[in-house]
């Protein structure tokens, strides 16, 4: 990774609540909605996901089978899963932040 933690949390500042939320739930897919996400529930804004799903979809660290805008009330994701790389991002995230 050329990124430092730092970058990658203002890129996807949901990041380890997405990683820990498909881990969960690995190696089924998932369903993700801002406000289902652990820790942040009414919090996350849908800028925030949506900037932190594409961000870790275009560098390998989760893949989904659609996104859905405009269409709910909230933007969900459909069929998410964690990589392995993305298991290996989370666990820098948690080392980082003990």
């Amino acid at each position: 990774m050329t990124e430092g933690l730092t970058s990658i949390h203002d890129a996807a500042p949901l990041a380890r609540e997405v990683l820990s939320a498909l881990t969960d739930r690995w190696p089924d897919s998932a369903m993700l909605l801002p406000g289902a996400l652990p820790f942040l529930a009414g919090s996350a804004t849908d800028r925030d996901f949506v900037h932190t799903i594409q961000y870790l979809n275009d560098h390998g660290f989760i893949s989904y089978d659609a996104m859905v805008l405009g269409a709910d009330p909230e933007p969900r994701v459909i069929g998410a899963l964690i990589t392995r790389r993305g298991q290996h991002l989370l666990g820098l995230i948690d080392k980082v932040s003990c």
